[in-house]
């Protein structure tokens, strides 16, 4: 019986050193992938473009909304205003009113009564009246008025100085009045004093004749003794 060895495994040593022109690697190219159609949701319709949009009725309405308000709103401002400005003109009026009639008031430690006072100076106007009932236009317009201040000054002395100063001092902020109160007293005064002199050479002139007509009266007693 025989037996065969085992062939020897050759070895192959590795070199040291590599080889600086390696064999070229021989490689198969992979197979190309298979085209898949496109798909309707991978295709994007072209962007078409954005048309600029103008304002909407609601938009516009709301517009016109908004104005109406701030009309309405600066109505009711002005007319605020212009009511406000009313009423405080008004209490401003009452205010001054009521201090003016406070002033024209006798002080307590005048003893003036009022009441008693304008009774009497009503009474004085009348009597005006009636002796003046049958003259002329002028002297019934202007007799009253005369009785009655001259009664006013007699009753009420110091009331009617509140009245006159405050007469002064409204005259005062209407030069044109003031002047014409002037005019006006001047021109009074003038009658009064041209009055005055007609009266006192009336007088005169009657005192001359009441002694010349004396004189007459005596002669003729005289002789008729």
């Amino acid at each position: 019986m025989h037996f065969r060895a085992a062939p020897r495994l050759r070895r192959t040593r590795k070199p040291i050193y590599d080889d600086p022109h390696p064999p070229p690697r021989t490689t198969h190219p992979s197979p190309p992938e298979p085209k898949t159609p496109p798909t309707d949701d991978s295709i994007s319709p072209p962007s078409e473009p954005e048309v600029p949009r103008g304002p909407t009725p609601t938009d516009r309405l709301t517009v016109q909304i908004r104005h109406a308000r701030l009309a309405l709103y600066n109505h009711a401002l002005t007319a605020e205003k212009s009511l406000n400005q009313f009423m405080k003109s008004a209490f401003a009026l009452e205010r001054d009113f009521t201090q003016t009639v406070a002033s024209l008031a006798p002080p307590e430690t005048s003893n003036e009564n009022v009441v008693p006072g304008v009774i009497y100076i009503l009474v004085a106007t009348l009597a005006g009246s009636i002796v003046t009932r049958s003259r002329g236009i002028v002297l019934r317009t202007t007799v009253p008025i005369a009785f009655g201040t001259t009664a006013a000054y007699a009753a009420l002395p110091v009331t009617m100085g509140n009245v006159e100063s405050l007469y002064r001092r409204y005259e005062s902020r209407y030069p044109e009045v003031q002047r014409m109160h002037r005019r006006m007293n001047e021109q009074a005064s003038y009658v009064f004093e041209t009055g005055k002199a007609h009266s006192a050479m009336t007088i005169s002139r009657g005192e001359e004749f009441l002694g010349e007509a004396r004189r007459k009266m005596e002669e003729w007693v005289r002789q008729g003794k």
